[in-house]
């Protein structure tokens, strides 16, 4: 399968991903199920999601740019309690964690509301292929503007990026260490 570039691709993981090319992807940003069998207070359940859903990472390991390319980057959405399994996952593949960053939005989730506190942040596992560099300096681990960190952190060009408090669909671009 040859992709043009700046696709988005919209399918079954593995199906798509064992249809594509070896490193042909610049960068993978993930949000798969967590495992938790998760049923919304109307009923609705999350596919995929009664164990954590590991099986893509060798695919996505097979597919994404080496670092030598200046790419070769992962990143895994997660929560705390299944972060384990899919670091260990991570690593079977291939991949080499290297960080963990928490995202906070500022806003809590879901949950337990009677026994547990607000969630208002996602843990993010942050992974390479080969070796790896940030394109300028060095970024923090707890991120409160998640797109603009995105693609300073992975994307080394144009990035269509949905801004979350007014909802508009941007055009960001890296340049010199700075986003535009």
């Amino acid at each position: 399968m040859i992709i043009q570039e700046n696709t988005i691709i919209h399918g079954d993981s593995l199906t798509v991903l064992r249809q594509m090319e070896p490193e042909s992807v610049d960068a993978i940003i993930t949000d798969p199920p967590y495992g938790i069998n998760y049923v919304s207070q109307t009923g609705a359940s999350i596919k995929n999601d009664k164990s954590p859903f590991i099986w893509f990472l060798y695919d996505a390991f097979r597919v994404l740019k080496s670092g030598e390319s200046g790419h070769g980057g992962l990143i895994c959405f997660t929560r705390w309690d299944v972060e384990q399994t899919f670091i260990d996952a991570m690593k079977i593949a291939g991949f080499n964690v290297k960080s963990e960053v928490i995202w906070d939005k500022v806003y809590h989730g879901m949950g337990d509301t009677k026994a547990a506190f607000a969630p208002s942040h996602e843990n993010i596992v942050f992974a390479i292929k080969g070796k790896y560099s940030f394109p300028g300096s060095r970024l923090y681990s707890i991120l409160c503007h998640l797109h603009r960190y995105v693609c300073s952190l992975l994307l080394r060009g144009g990035l269509y990026s949905f801004h979350r408090r007014s909802g508009q669909i941007r055009n960001t671009r890296y340049r010199s260490g700075t986003l535009q």
